[in-house]
This record gives C-alpha cells, sequence and structure tokens, in this order.
C-alpha cells in the first residue's frame, strides 16, 4: 500500500494498492457515503472516522453507511512504473 499525499493538488490522497503480481489498484481515499470525508488506511483497508464506513484494499464497501465503492483511477503499467490516469 503506497499513499500519495497531495497528488496533483487534487482535493484527497489517493492509495495505491497492490492486488496481486502486476494486479493494482489506485484508490480515491474520500468515502461515497457523504462527500469531503476522507478515509484512513488501517490493517485491513480504508475506515471513514466520520460515520463508520469501511472499505476493502479493492475499494469495495465492508461496513456501511457507504453504499457505492471506492472511487477507481484508471492504472496503465509500463517498464515496472504505474501510471495513474486522473
Amino acid at each position: 500500500l503506497v499513499i500519495l499525499r497531495n497528488f496533483d493538488k487534487l482535493d484527497f490522497d489517493i492509495a495505491v494498492v497492490k492486488l496481486g503480481e502486476n494486479q493494482y489498484k489506485a484508490l480515491e481515499m474520500q468515502c461515497t457515503h457523504v462527500p469531503n470525508n476522507h478515509l484512513v488506511a488501517t490493517d485491513s483497508g480504508f475506515h471513514c472516522n466520520t460515520h463508520g464506513s469501511s472499505f476493502s484494499f479493492d475499494g469495495q464497501v465492508v461496513e456501511s453507511p457507504a453504499q457505492r465503492p471506492m472511487k477507481e483511477f484508471p492504472i496503465e503499467i509500463n517498464n515496472h512504473t504505474i501510471q495513474i490516469k486522473l
């Protein structure tokens, strides 16, 4: 897990998660329950301290009140470099 902070002056950090060999996800660390709530990384995924929503490392909802998965950015892997498409 890598957290990109203030990446390209976005409002939220981006988490880059390795899910398997050459399988990565880039996720916006904003809760999907209420806009503008930041998520924090935990040992088991991501958590919103405001209302208690939790998400797995692949961005899926584990604990409500959130109903939608985390926003995912497309990525491309070239020569061992991960490019995030904003």
